[in-house]
């Protein structure tokens, strides 16, 4: 069993384990300046200098999307960076995740070079960045800072999608249901939805600019006319990854005028390992990341030390947590519940001890 923190500092000292790009000692240096131990997340403008970091030396930041970070506050853009770290550790940790992981990766035929194939962690890194640094983009058009522009539609991302996606709920009606939905219940454009068709548009003009202005090398993978339905399927996990309902009459109400009789049914939205790994591990993650839950109304440094004392055991195929030191905290019976819930949406996972295993 080891604190949060001592994993976290773990995974960050290893930069050749989450860097997707070519590896080289400078860049790790740039990185290690940034963010050299856990506690430095919580450090004025880390986050947003960490996002800019991946987002630049990756070529990803010639967009209009990337200008969202600046408007999101600094415990989203520390979620961002936190929610990356705790699922590199999920997939280096445990066994059958990573397995599941690099089945589908290379289900999803990455094209390659033929003198330098890609390894599937290179592959999960690659997504797994997208997948984090984009998934709450989305905010800063649901808080109304920043008006949505021409956006992708759901209709062509998912047309882009080699297979089927799992969960079959999140289909393109039942999205588009479930936007509305929250503009008529919230009055809001979900981040979720309206990040992800965002995403989706930078991803493709990011894509051209660089193969037009040969900024990269043209025979780059992650820059191919042959990669559009891997943009398309990180773009549908964002797009889906904050779909769900309250069961209170009041919402169910809502769902039923909104015809999203779909996610009333019990279990409906159950999200499989087998079926769907990186939805599920991007789930998993996103419920664990403890910097947005455990925290405190003063000061940050509190709320730093909070984390501190979360403890996890991440080791083959189990993750088990000790909350005991949180016990004189209510951020800790908070986050208690926030674990308890992942069996009514989450399938391969046994919360009754706070302890998750998982099986091939």
């Amino acid at each position: 069993m080891k604190t949060i923190e001592c994993l976290y500092n773990e995974i960050i000292s290893c930069p050749s384990k989450w860097i997707y790009w070519d590896y080289n000692d400078s860049i790790a240096d740039e990185v290690k300046e940034i963010i050299p131990d856990f506690s430095s997340m919580y450090n004025e403008g880390c986050g947003e200098r960490l996002i800019m970091k991946l987002l630049r030396v990756g070529n990803k930041s010639g967009c209009s999307l990337v200008e969202n970070v600046k408007h999101l506050s600094t415990e989203r853009k520390r979620h961002i960076i936190s929610l990356f770290f705790i699922g590199h550790l999920l997939y280096d940790r445990i066994n059958v995740i990573s397995d599941c992981v690099n089945a589908q990766i290379n289900a999803l035929g990455f094209p390659q070079k033929e003198d330098e194939p890609i390894g599937s962690q290179k592959l999960f890194s690659f997504l797994w960045i997208l997948l984090c640094l984009y998934h709450d983009l989305g905010y800063a058009y649901e808080e109304g800072k920043l008006r949505i522009e021409d956006a992708s539609s759901l209709e062509d991302i998912y047309s882009k999608l080699l297979n089927d996606f799992n969960p079959p709920i999140y289909n393109v009606n039942n999205v588009a249901n479930h936007d509305k939905y929250r503009l008529c219940k919230w009055g809001v454009k979900d981040h979720g939805i309206w990040g992800g068709r965002m995403f989706f548009k930078n991803m493709l003009q990011i894509k051209t600019l660089l193969l037009q202005t040969a900024r990269i090398d043209k025979t780059n993978v992650f820059c191919t006319k042959d990669i559009d339905h891997i943009y398309a399927f990180a773009a549908w996990i964002i797009i889906c990854h904050n779909l769900r309902y309250d069961n209170g009459k009041e919402y169910v109400d809502c769902f039923k005028c909104q015809h999203l009789e779909d996610f009333i049914k019990s279990k409906a939205r159950c999200i499989n390992l087998k079926s769907n790994p990186l939805l599920f591990l991007f789930c998993l993650a996103d419920t664990l990341e403890p910097t947005k839950i455990l925290k405190s109304k003063k000061e940050n440094q509190q709320s730093l030390e909070i984390c501190k004392l979360l403890e996890l055991n991440i080791s083959a195929n189990i993750l088990s947590f000790s909350l005991d030191k949180l016990m004189d905290y209510a951020a800790g019976d908070k986050y208690k519940e926030v674990i308890l819930s992942m069996s009514d949406w989450l399938i391969d996972v046994n919360t009754d001890t706070l302890s998750i295993a998982f099986s091939k």
